[in-house]
């Protein structure tokens, strides 16, 4: 702890010379060029100039212009004595390097849950603007906190993601109960998304816009970085490719994951989707997806079945009294045997499942087919309808 303190201060003894003596100090300083070196902190810090008033009931600073590698902040805050809870208030403002923040991040001046979570990031550079503010209170010891982060070309590089993710407008704000977008725009290659709104306490209200690779984004939603309940949701998908423009707006509870997702409009350029619970590939998708609280309508989707084009328009719904799928589908050409590929060994059919998942499904859909085949059977102009009632589907 190298520098110079220039200033006045003042120091009294209370009562007699017997023991015990009592002292009461208190003293006012200015700062220079003061070089501090802590084992905690992965890189000295200079003090450039800044006024300490020290006393036996706490410490003030005010004015602390603070430099720490390609960083500049100036500081103020105090720590008062009251007893078993000493109240502490920090406050920062100034212009960060970001690989400097997340080196600090990294040291045990954070918490445990911090550090876990800055292991999962690769790189991190670019400049911006920060503020910050932390205290204790009387109360409890609790540290809160809240800032704000407003980035001017930053880079963020997860690991297992090859493609860094770069912040160029909007900001950022965090605390100890939440985090908030403010139209930051995010972008990784051909992906470009605004992002607006808050997640609170496990709350999630938030609006996204703009254009996403999905293989890109399934990348980050099977990241260690995203939310338990939405990398389970999507782990079972071996493929996803392909470009969406979306318009959404996300609000509930964050572990509910992508269902989640409230309302606003998604459209699908030549997406390919392989799930490990389907057993044909879909492919070649175009089209809308349409999202309102309970209802989610799906427009003129254009798309491959297998090796069959298919085009689907309907509405899925939740009520109160359950939740309703109406369809149509029109194919010219619908062949069966790549959507149920003849098995080997076939085990006793089961209509268990079927009949749970109608008790609680309302199904009304037709379907239209120029020509296809099934097995050995070859097959034209096929037209159905499905319809379900009490528990039961009819199929003509």
């Amino acid at each position: 702890f190298l520098g110079q303190v220039v200033g006045h201060q003042a120091l009294f003894i209370k009562g007699d010379l017997k023991p015990p003596l009592r002292f009461q100090h208190q003293g006012a300083y200015r700062l220079s060029k003061v070089r501090l070196i802590h084992r905690n902190i992965p890189f000295p810090i200079l003090i450039g100039e800044g006024k300490v008033e020290l006393s036996n009931e706490g410490l003030q600073w005010s004015g602390a212009k603070v430099e720490f590698e390609n960083s500049s902040l100036l500081l103020h805050g105090s720590w008062k004595r009251t007893g078993n809870v000493n109240p502490l208030e920090i406050m920062a403002k100034g212009r960060v390097d970001l690989k400097n923040l997340f080196s600090l991040s990294q040291s045990p001046l954070f918490s445990e849950e911090v550090r876990l979570k800055t292991k999962e990031i690769e790189d991190l550079s670019g400049t911006s603007l920060f503020s910050f503010k932390g205290w204790t209170s009387k109360s409890t010891r609790h540290f809160s906190y809240e800032g704000e982060l407003i980035p001017k070309e930053a880079y963020l590089r997860l690991k297992g993601i090859s493609s860094p993710l770069t912040f160029k407008d909007g900001g950022f704000s965090f605390s100890n109960l939440s985090m908030g977008f403010s139209k930051m725009k995010v972008q990784s290659e051909i992906s470009s998304l605004i992002l607006d709104g808050s997640v609170k306490e496990g709350n999630v209200n938030l609006t996204s816009s703009g254009s996403i690779d999905l293989k890109q984004l399934l990348a980050f939603l099977q990241s260690p970085l995203a939310p338990d309940r939405m990398r389970s949701q999507v782990d079972e998908i071996q493929e996803w490719s392909g470009k969406a423009e979306v318009r959404l707006k996300w609000l509930g509870k964050m572990d509910e994951g992508i269902t989640s997702m409230r309302e606003g409009e998604i459209k699908f350029k030549g997406v390919s989707f392989l799930h490990q619970k389907i057993p044909f590939p879909l492919s070649q998708i175009e089209g809308f997806l349409i999202l309102s609280p309970e209802e989610i309508y799906f427009k003129q989707l254009k798309g491959m079945l297998a090796d069959s084009p298919l085009t689907v328009s309907g509405k899925l719904a939740r009520t109160s009294s359950g939740r309703s799928l109406s369809f149509q589908i029109f194919s010219p050409q619908l062949d069966f045997d790549s959507i149920f590929p003849k098995r080997e060994k076939s085990s006793p059919t089961s209509f268990k499942k079927l009949r749970d998942w109608l008790s609680s499904w309302k199904i009304d859909g037709k379907v239209e087919v120029n020509r296809g085949k099934y097995r050995s059977l070859h097959y034209q102009d096929l037209k159905g309808e499905m319809k379900t009632s009490n528990g039961t589907l009819f199929i003509h």
